[in-house]
């Protein structure tokens, strides 16, 4: 992979660290959706008349939209989305991606080269390579 510049272990340890929350992205999405929905919002009055209408779900769909936090989920869901559609082709990293980041388990580099029949060697370059993908994807940030 041609790059620039070299990922540093902290760095590579951070985007590992980071990828390990794909996995239960949907559901704080959800969670924080729901909490938007229990906050009182501006638009909400105790009384008196006013002459604007109240559309309480078009208020909520607009505050889930302007959300900085739903919006940094979102971002990340389809960064690591887009990062799994580019190793769709190949098996290896894909079972790699599944293994490492959405098994319950969580398992070390070497249990995932142990059960893939794969080398120290050879994972830890496929990590580096997927690594640096999902770097890619998320524009380099890292």
């Amino acid at each position: 992979m041609s790059r620039r510049y070299r990922l540093s272990r902290r760095a590579l340890e951070t985007l590992d660290e980071k990828l390990y929350n794909y996995k239960d992205i949907e559901n704080a999405i959800a969670v924080r959706k729901v909490e938007m929905e229990g906050e009182k919002t501006h638009y909400e009055r105790a009384g008196g008349s006013s002459n604007r209408i109240s559309k309480p779900v078009e208020d909520l769909v607009i505050s889930w939209d302007e959300d900085e936090a739903l919006r940094g989920m979102y971002a990340f869901r389809d960064q690591v989305d887009k990062l799994r559609r580019k190793i769709n082709q190949d098996e290896t990293m894909t079972t790699i991606f599944e293994l490492r980041w959405l098994s319950a388990t969580e398992p070390s580099w070497e249990e995932i080269g142990d059960s893939l029949f794969i080398s120290r060697a050879q994972i830890y370059r496929k990590r580096q390579i997927l690594l640096e993908l999902f770097d890619k994807c998320c524009g380099g940030v890292w």
